[in-house]
């Protein structure tokens, strides 16, 4: 024991070379036995620390799960690679979309009864051709339209994004599943209205250009006389309109939307508005060319107000009475929002989405 202690003690393993011809003195030879110590001791570190990093080290070993659960699925490690039995999975299979529609679509104003209470005795060529029971049943027929087509063209969108696929050769973790399925379905909530605000303006423009005549008397006119030497003739002009912003506007090149709708004391064949028959201008709703146009720059703040139904409706041969819609304060639309913008969004109000991961 005495003799292993005074052997550690004078260990040296930087002795002098047997070359030289200097002899090591104490000082020297101190200083070699501290550098072992020192040597020794940072091996034994080396040493230690390099037995830890190899108990530490992750070692690569491949199990295979066939058909794992759900819960098994959440345990794995997120470099874990599980493959699908199939690669491409219907968007029905795990998505759920439901749409809600301005209310609206769902109110007394798109529905028969209150068709037939403004066309209710009432003849179109009777009245002035800014007066809203010339075209008020044309334009809410429009509205109604507008709500049905909305509806099946919501349908057959959503039953074509069902029938999409999805893609993947390997199981998709919750997050990423969820992250991709909503990424496409804010695709398609952008897609769909698109495809129906393009039509629509595609319908407009043939309209203008070829210069369709309404049934009403509210873009051209015909009229004829008599003469000894040519008979009858007759003819067909167009009308002019005199917008809000003071701009008149002929019904050939223009939609001519900027139209206040009224209710006037001028009946019979004339188309001149005399300032001093007005008896009403009905807030919100506009005039123009065409119903169908003049309806999309329309607004329904009229229709949120009682007493305005109650006024217009009184101007018709009719018994019904209506109720006005009561405006939601959480809903993406103003009340003085353009039917046009309504209609853009397919009037659509809100969605209902539902994904499934199970």
């Amino acid at each position: 024991m005495f003799s292993l202690k005074t052997y550690l003690r004078n260990l040296n393993v930087f002795p002098p070379s047997s070359n030289n011809e200097e002899l090591e003195d104490d000082s020297q030879h101190q200083s070699n036995i501290i550098a072992t110590r020192i040597f020794i001791l940072t091996l034994i570190l080396s040493l230690f620390g390099i037995s830890i990093a190899l108990l530490l080290m992750y070692q690569t070993t491949m199990i295979t799960i066939n058909q794992p659960t759900r819960e098994q699925f959440e345990l794995l490690p997120k470099n874990a690679k599980c493959s699908c039995s199939r690669i491409s999975f219907s968007y029905g299979k795990f998505t759920s979309l439901q749409a809600s529609f301005h209310q609206v679509c769902s109110s007394d104003f798109v529905t028969d009864r209150w068709l037939k209470a403004i066309s209710s005795g009432v003849d179109s060529t009777y009245f002035n051709n800014m007066d809203f029971r010339t075209y008020g049943t044309a334009q809410f027929q429009a509205l109604a339209a507008f709500c049905r087509l909305s509806k099946a063209g919501i349908d057959q969108s959503i039953t074509h994004f069902y029938q999409s696929t999805l893609l993947s050769p390997q199981v998709l973790s919750e997050d990423v599943f969820q992250s991709q399925i909503r990424v496409s379905i804010n695709q398609f909530q952008i897609t769909a209205p698109n495809t129906f605000k393009s039509q629509l303006r595609l319908i407009n423009e043939m309209t203008i250009h070829n210069q369709l005549i309404s049934a009403l008397p509210t873009n051209f006119m015909y009229s004829q006389y008599y003469s000894s030497s040519n008979g009858i003739t007759q003819l067909l002009y167009q009308l002019w309109y005199n917008q809000s912003d003071g701009i008149r506007c002929d019904c050939r090149t223009d939609f001519c939307g900027n139209i206040p709708s009224l209710i006037v004391d001028v009946f019979g064949a004339s188309y001149s508005t005399v300032l001093g028959s007005i008896r009403w201008f009905i807030l919100g709703i506009s005039s123009g060319c065409l119903p169908v146009t003049s309806i999309l720059v329309s607004t329904l703040e009229c229709f949120y107000d009682q007493t305005c139904v109650n006024k217009l409706i009184s101007y018709f041969l009719t018994i019904e009475s209506f109720t006005a819609m009561i405006y939601n304060n959480r809903s993406v639309y103003n009340q003085n929002s353009t039917i046009e913008s309504i209609a853009d969004n397919l009037m659509i109000e809100d969605w209902m989405i539902n994904i499934s991961y199970d």
